[in-house]
């Protein structure tokens, strides 16, 4: 452990039977060079740094927050996505590298050139609206969002990074979006069904229930935003969902008997289907 207080060193041990050697021993330096304020490479450089007693007392606490399975993201307050410190707490899913994918695929879409509107339903803490109005300026992007609870992580987050183009309204799904108007329709939406024994139990115990499951063994809002998305796309605009890694056949499917052309699915960084889209025939 990266510090000269052998009793902060053996606190380590909290972590282990949850999170496993490696990753409790990366967390635990995380954790204590967020609460000494340093950077992590300092706290690694200079192991004989000393802590006071509140430090300590500190430390213990985000410790034991951690080995109950909260989130790192909720514990400091942050998450990074697409380079973007977020700020993320309860009530709001945390951003996962993963959805890069979606990010990259929509920016291959949608060129330097082009302008418009793009909706990002179920935004949550805005991570991929911002991501996409931060690559594309010429874009506008309207992020929805249903829950009270993840309004203020997206208003706080849109007001830091891109608040001239970037709107957020209080909506389920694409109902208050007019038709034939957005260049492109994206979203991370509730994908899991119950009792999904792949889904992490911290995610299960600490992230909101309604950013995480779906009725329909977890594919009824994809279901439902591949239907409304073609009322609300103009002729040539795409869809792209991010969905489960085993409902890549099934979304693809689902999207082609709605109309849509050009289908294809991205894989994630484990090399798991992660994201599907389709385009609105011309």
């Amino acid at each position: 452990m990266a510090t000269g207080d052998t009793q902060l060193a053996s606190s380590v041990e909290v972590l282990l039977a949850t999170l496993g050697e490696k990753r409790a021993a990366l967390d635990a330096d995380r954790l204590l060079a967020w609460v000494l304020q340093c950077s992590l490479a300092s706290l690694r450089a200079f192991p004989e740094r000393r802590v006071s007693e509140l430090q300590r007392m500190r430390w213990e606490e985000v410790l034991s927050r951690r080995a109950a399975g909260e989130p790192y993201a909720y514990i400091v307050g942050e998450q990074e996505f697409w380079s973007l410190p977020l700020a993320v707490g309860p009530g709001v899913l945390v951003p996962r590298a993963d959805s890069e994918v979606l990010v990259e695929a929509a920016l291959e879409r949608l060129d330097g050139e082009q302008s418009g509107w793009v909706v990002d339903v179920g935004t949550g803490s805005a991570n991929l609206a911002l991501a996409l109005a931060s690559e594309r300026p010429g874009l506008k992007v309207l992020a929805v969002e249903r829950s009270d609870q993840a309004l203020p992580w997206a208003r706080s987050n849109i007001a830091r990074h891109c608040a001239s183009r970037v709107s957020l309204i209080r909506g389920s799904g694409l109902n208050a979006v007019a038709a034939a108007s957005a260049e492109a329709v994206i979203s991370n939406p509730p994908y899991i069904a119950q009792g999904d024994p792949d889904l992490d139990p911290a995610s299960a115990s600490f992230e909101p229930a309604a950013a995480l499951y779906a009725a329909d063994s977890g594919m009824a809002m994809l279901s439902e935003l591949a239907e409304e998305a073609m009322r609300v796309l103009r002729p040539g605009g795409w869809l792209l969902l991010e969905h489960g890694w085993k409902q890549g056949p099934d979304v693809v499917d689902l999207l082609s008997r709605a109309g849509y052309a050009e289908l294809e699915t991205r894989s994630d960084l484990a090399g798991r289907p992660r994201v599907s889209m389709g385009r609105k025939r011309p």
